[in-house]
């Protein structure tokens, strides 16, 4: 299921976050899709993302990790049980 939800981050934020998300993130040109990609993931969990070893993953940085909160607790929120955005 996916929700659009209009202002769910507020302009300033959403803009200031994306700055810095551009800036910040290892992206990477995958070869087989041809898009700029980067991962990240929690330490104690396995990841498999086509063909890309689990060693390329990244920690969640603040930021991302201030946004995984957001969509977790508005998940929560709209369905009534907790979501780990792993």
């Amino acid at each position: 299921c996916v929700y659009y939800i209009p202002k769910f981050l507020e302009n300033e934020y959403a803009n200031s976050a994306l700055e810095c998300l551009m800036k910040e993130m290892n992206w990477f040109e995958n070869e087989k899709t041809n898009r700029a990609q980067v991962l990240y993931g929690d330490d104690d969990v396995d990841y498999s993302y086509f063909n890309v070893p689990n060693t390329t993953m990244h920690k969640w940085t603040p930021l991302l990790a201030e946004i995984r909160h957001k969509l977790e607790r508005f998940y929560f929120e709209k369905k009534g049980r907790a979501v780990n955005f792993n």
